[in-house]
Formats: C-alpha cells, sequence, structure tokens
C-alpha cells in the first residue's frame, strides 16, 4: 500500500498487482455497474468480482487478464475485501479509511463479544 497514491498490493497466484480506482476506473464502474457499485461487493457475482479487479489493475498492472485471474481462483471474500479497501483509499484517502476500517473492525469485535455474553452455557 503506498499512502501517497492509494494504491494497494495484492497477491494473486503469488503474484504481485497493485489495486488503484482513481477518478476514470471509478467513472467506469459506476457507468458499468451503476451507482452503487462499490455499496456491497459482497451481492457481486464472482465474474463481476473480477471484472472489478481488472479495471482496478489496469493503471499499475496491465498484464493481469481476466484468465489470470479465473485460472487463479482466488479467494472470493479476499478479492472482495482488497477492492472495498482500494476504494476507499481513494475515496476517503488512505488515513481516513484506516480509521473506518478500524471503527469497524472494533465495532465486529463488540458485536462479537455481545453474542458471546448472551448464548446459554451449558
Amino acid at each position: 500500500m503506498s499512502k501517497l497514491t492509494g494504491t494497494l498490493e495484492i497477491k494473486i497466484a503469488e503474484k504481485a498487482v497493485t489495486l488503484f480506482y482513481g477518478y476514470k476506473e471509478i467513472t467506469e464502474i459506476m457507468e458499468r455497474f451503476g451507482e452503487e457499485a462499490f455499496e456491497n461487493t459482497s451481492k457481486r457475482n464472482p465474474l463481476e468480482i473480477v471484472d472489478l479487479i481488472i479495471i482496478g489493475t489496469r493503471k499499475h498492472s496491465p498484464d493481469v487478464t481476466r484468465d489470470f485471474i479465473i485460472d487463479a481462483n482466488p479467494p472470493i471474500i479476499e478479492m472482495m475485501q482488497a477492492i472495498d479497501k482500494a476504494y476507499g483509499y481513494s475515496y476517503f484517502g488512505v488515513k481516513r479509511a484506516e480509521e473506518i476500517e478500524k471503527l469497524l473492525k472494533e465495532a465486529r469485535e463488540g458485536n462479537d463479544q455481545k453474542k458471546k455474553e448472551a448464548s446459554p452455557t451449558t
């Protein structure tokens, strides 16, 4: 990750790939998938996730192809998380995106703790 450029390095089949969503990439995605394209990547089908990765890698890793990603078969959840993180870097800026990510993690951990406390023990 580069705090200056908002890029995110990920690995696909042991290949380092740079993910980046600038104005052009975000506009292309919104035109193709709708304005809510980044709202919930978990509702996207796997090939749409691949296409979002391809658009995000075009600038810094142009050799990454749709077939390469499909053949590598990386975990879909990891790809969705990378998309969300890289988009957050571009949209909010790296510092604010990391703050938001930390708050969300703390909220999830707090909810997990509440569930443990609420469940009956045997």
